[in-house]
């Protein structure tokens, strides 16, 4: 490893007593330098591939094409227990070392100077102890002697068989980030995708308890079986998102495709303008944020974070009840129509775990009638109910006594069915604005409607924060 300066090369081996002691002071640091941030010095043979055989050791780095990613050995935070020792292939915008967006190994640290990453002879890639024992593996069974390992010049890892064979890509592994062009697989049949899971802590690369889903054509998030966040229900619409960011000082595009040839890909793309990343991270503490890299400080700086408002997280109302976090009156949260508190000395004191109840039950020989309430977030857990139209759907609600509510909406895709129905209370009901918002039926008795029906005003709860709308357009990815 070496560095250059004018035309004097310098390299981090002793040269023993130097005549000028200006020299040997800065050969002392640069020394320094060479032990304690060697992935921070350049390489006149920086490489971004590995060969059959070839190894990586813990000082050394794969560097991308143009250098914008670098792919090598760290030890994660300031810690200074029995963790501090422990060693994880990872990757990093390069000059910014300090945020690790891809880990390897983060359930099988390394705890010796002596391990290495390795292009093994069966062509796959092998973390390895200094016992020579293999701690991590890509296990592909189909590689040949011409594979080949390389770092992309968009931080993606490669295993390439020949020209134009990708064997194995990071890509398709995510830790706890999405970069540009990653993608976050989702079944049609389960109604669930793969997960990003966040690092334990700061110090802990480990998977933690936070993680990020999409479930039922929702994006969730996560704390164990506790949901912190809910975005709204996608409905196969493809969305170009674009704002100018104060904070990270250019404008962001978000680009979300619904890609008709592939049955269960959501495909995510994040386009800042100029050639910076832009990145999305589940984050220890609960939170899913955009960051982008500032120019002027080569810094991650957050764009859009989730939850943040006291509407934005999962259920703040409780059941039968629509957040608002702009209205102007002392609590966020509101019945629904025909509905009032279910514990109303709570209520009044700003507990809505409770929620709301039906101020007319429905009777089990009376269909009842529907009253619209519009602008709102799809509520959660809803089925998927047979219509394609909105009479059919409503039909479909009616026929079932145990029906509480309908949806429909014109456009869907093919895996973003038009009516759906709900059986139960309705749950983390939000006021939306800006087209963001869905018409929703609910089911009353006939007395709260109005004689024979005909009232049919619309409640119109009013504003949200823009914040939903852009993590939904970041985030939502595209059905293979």
């Amino acid at each position: 490893m070496g560095f250059f300066l004018g035309e004097m090369r310098y390299t981090c081996k002793t040269f023993g007593t130097h005549p000028v002691s200006m020299e040997r002071v800065f050969y002392t640091l640069f020394l320094f330098i060479c032990v304690a941030f060697p992935s921070l010095i350049p390489s006149a043979a920086a490489k971004d591939l590995l060969t059959m055989g070839e190894t990586l050791g813990i000082d050394e780095v794969l560097v991308s094409p143009n250098g914008t990613f670098t792919m090598g050995f760290f030890t994660p935070g300031k810690n200074t227990s029995s963790r501090a020792r422990n060693r994880y292939l990872g990757l990093w915008y390069s000059s910014i070392p300090d945020t690790i967006l891809w880990v390897a190994n983060r359930e099988q640290p390394l705890v010796d100077s002596g391990a290495f990453l390795t292009l093994t002879e069966n062509g796959n890639l092998a973390l390895v102890d200094g016992n020579k024992r293999s701690v991590w593996s890509t296990s592909v069974t189909s590689a040949s002697n011409d594979t080949v390992a390389v770092l992309m010049e968009t931080g993606n890892l490669v295993l390439k068989q020949g020209a134009n064979t990708s064997l194995w890509e990071s890509f398709d592994y995510q830790t706890d980030t999405l970069l540009q062009g990653m993608k976050v697989k989702y079944n049609p049949t389960t109604f669930e995708s793969n997960k990003l899971v966040a690092w334990r802590s700061a110090d802990d690369p480990s998977p933690g308890d936070v993680f990020f889903q999409i479930k039922y054509y929702c994006m969730f998030l996560f704390n164990k079986t506790d949901i912190i966040w809910r975005s709204n229900s996608w409905d196969g619409k493809n969305v170009t998102y674009s704002k100018k960011s104060s904070v990270v000082d250019r404008d962001i595009e978000i680009w979300v495709h619904f890609l008709t040839n592939t049955t269960d890909t959501l495909l995510m793309h994040v386009l800042a303008s100029g050639s910076l990343p832009a990145k999305i991270s589940v984050n220890p503490a609960g939170t899913l944020e955009i960051m982008a890299v500032q120019k002027s400080k080569e810094i991650w700086e957050p764009y859009q974070t989730a939850p943040t408002t006291f509407c934005e997280k999962y259920g703040r109302c409780g059941p039968w009840a629509t957040c608002n976090d702009y209205q102007a009156r002392p609590t966020s949260c509101e019945c629904l129509y025909g509905f009032i508190p279910k514990k109303k000395v709570e209520w009044d004191n700003g507990i809505f775990t409770a929620g709301c109840e039906r101020r007319t039950q429905l009777q089990r020989n009376n269909a009842g009638n529907f009253k619209l309430i519009d602008d709102i977030k799809v509520p959660d857990k809803f089925s998927v109910g047979e219509g394609n139209t909105e009479a059919e759907c409503r039909l479909k609600c009616l026929s079932s006594s145990n029906c509480t509510a309908y949806l429909f909406r014109n456009h869907s895709s093919p895996l973003t069915p038009p009516c759906l129905i709900w059986y139960g209370d309705l749950l983390d009901v939000r006021t939306l604005y800006d087209g963001e918002g869905r018409n929703l039926y609910i089911r009353l008795a006939a007395s709260e409607i109005g004689e024979n029906g005909k009232s049919n005003e619309a409640l119109r709860p009013s504003l949200i924060s823009a914040s939903s709308v852009l993590i939904i357009a970041a985030l939502i990815l595209i059905i293979m």
